[in-house]
């Protein structure tokens, strides 16, 4: 698609639909990969149309909701496609619903492209545009994911239950052990129950996260940079010990660039 019919000093509004809320990113530009502001809006349960369309002018602000936007949509909730299309029809200069159909200038080398999360494609693109070598992405959300790019391709990873996932599935499939919170203090020699749980959890997280990605180097023979994003990543990378670059808006900035590609526009 030539990017010469295209307004580039229209702002991109980059929409990141998860399993547990929607995060919202508003760009400068298609040429500024500043961030305006970001929000998050609940995915679960679902809003109506109606109101997510309120949410999402109340987001961009009246005047850039008049003048229009371009959008990008990632979404692992594929039954909220008719609703986000509904919410973001009356701003929408034009809208690109990112699949594993796009061009994202690498292959997915993996069984089922169809069935890889977007926000993990996302994620990928933005670590390796960022550093320009072999990568790793934890993505410590609702799922913690862990995703290898080498710049030829995706070439897979590893999923695991999220933080507040483990702690739910516990109190729910347990008798006596009870929600404990995350946000306390850690260690390994816990005396108490809820310790034991949080301490289990984050640093059971910490560690899986860093042996699937030294093994991942040993099976590809590579060296991995590492990038960490995600809403619970707070949580665990003070007891990660590998080096690793924090990116909060790391996926919303993969969208971006998948974006731009889509255009035939340069970064």
């Amino acid at each position: 698609m030539s990017s010469e019919k295209f307004d580039k000093q229209l702002p991109l509004l980059a929409v990141d639909v998860g399993n547990t809320s929607i995060a919202l990113g508003l760009f400068l530009n298609l040429t500024d990969a500043r961030l305006l502001k970001t929000a998050k809006i609940a995915s679960h349960p679902a809003l109506p149309a109606s109101e997510m369309k309120q949410k999402f002018h109340r987001f961009l602000g009246r005047r850039i909701a008049r003048t229009g936007v371009y959008i990008v949509i990632g979404s692992v909730v594929p039954p909220l496609a008719k609703r986000l299309a509904a919410a973001t029809s009356s701003v929408s200069r034009l809208t690109l619903s990112v699949n594993a159909r796009c061009d994202f200038g690498f292959q997915l080398a993996v069984d089922t492209p169809a069935a890889l999360g977007v926000d993990r494609i996302a994620n990928a693109a933005a670590a390796w545009t960022l550093r320009k070598r072999p990568v790793a992405v934890a993505d410590f959300g609702s799922a913690t994911t862990v995703s290898i790019m080498d710049g030829e391709a995706f070439r897979g990873g590893a999923i695991l239950p999220g933080v507040v996932m483990m702690r739910d599935a516990l109190s729910y499939r347990t008798a006596r052990l009870p929600s404990a919170s995350l946000e306390a203090d850690v260690s390994a020699v816990a005396t108490h129950t809820d310790a034991a749980i949080r301490s289990g959890i984050v640093l059971g997280t910490a560690g899986a996260v860093e042996k699937l990605i030294s093994t991942a180097e040993r099976e590809l023979r590579l060296k991995l940079s590492l990038f960490v994003t995600g809403g619970n990543a707070s949580l665990v990378i003070p007891f990660l010990s590998r080096r690793h670059v924090f990116a909060p808006d790391l996926t919303l900035q993969g969208f971006r660039i998948i974006f731009l590609r889509r255009l035939d526009l340069s970064l």
